[in-house]
């Protein structure tokens, strides 16, 4: 590891450890509704420039239906309180986003065309705990131009992405020692190159929703790689749209 790649991994270390948040979801309102203020400590709907802690109570709740923004989201707390997040219909723009901060499950749902937007900072599917980023219907976006998705923060972290539909539009993915990504009717888009990563990390990628390949298809005029999965060569036939170049054949049930 050169010094330059060792300095940026201490970096993304110290800020991930000190943190020092400004609001609290506590809950108060008795809803679920992120934009309600009684449900932040202190009160008062998240600013732009807020950087948030999510998982202080237990059954945590939380659903985003307008359009939102937050300087940092973490879902974790030192407790074993889980949380479940949704997104449902609208937009959360966060600088970063780390899912499972803690030793805790964490669930990101992503639904009715809803949207969540890390620009061009960090995205962590999980880091200490177990996070899983369901996409029902909407988009995920991460165009950080140094680095990818981070599945795993930590070596103890376990990280899941399941596609059904919809798309997630990532620089790459970095990797860590326990993830997966599962692909329905959904997209994942990554611009440049990543046959290579693709057929490195092929054990990591399964097709789900009846599907049963997974496809890498690469666009060197817009460098792009799409990766989707397909059912049986025999269904595209029938399709019309037979000739397509299937990454591999695995199902997941």
């Amino acid at each position: 590891m050169t010094n330059g790649k060792f300095r940026q991994l201490l970096t993304i270390v110290l800020v991930l450890s000190t943190v020092s948040y400004a609001a609290y979801w506590d809950g108060g309102a008795g809803t679920t509704s992120w934009n309600d203020a009684a449900n932040w400590d202190p009160d008062g709907v998240p600013t732009p420039d807020t950087d948030l802690e999510l998982g202080a109570e237990p059954a945590q709740e939380i659903v985003v239906s307008a359009n939102a923004s937050s300087s940092r989201i973490d879902l974790g707390y030192e407790n074993d309180y889980d949380v479940n997040f949704t997104v449902d219909g609208a937009t959360l723009t966060t600088g970063w986003f780390v899912n499972a901060s803690k030793k805790v499950d964490a669930t990101v749902n992503i639904t009715n065309g809803g949207t969540l937007d890390t620009a061009y900072n960090r995205l962590y599917i999980s880091n200490y705990g177990t996070g899983v980023i369901n996409v029902y219907d909407g988009t995920v976006k991460n165009l950080n131009t140094e680095y990818g998705i981070f599945m795993c923060g930590k070596p103890a972290g376990e990280a899941t992405i399941n596609l059904y539909d919809g798309e997630i539009i990532a620089n790459g993915i970095e990797t860590g020692n326990q993830w997966t990504v599962n692909i329905g009717s959904g997209e994942l888009k990554l611009n440049g190159d990543h046959r290579t990563f693709m057929n490195t990390y092929s054990d990591n990628f399964n097709p789900i929703q009846g599907m049963t390949s997974i496809q890498v298809d690469y666009d060197s005029q817009g460098d792009l790689t799409t990766v989707t999965a397909v059912p049986e060569p025999a269904t595209l036939t029938l399709l019309g749209i037979g000739g397509l170049s299937l990454f591999r054949r695995k199902r997941k049930n």
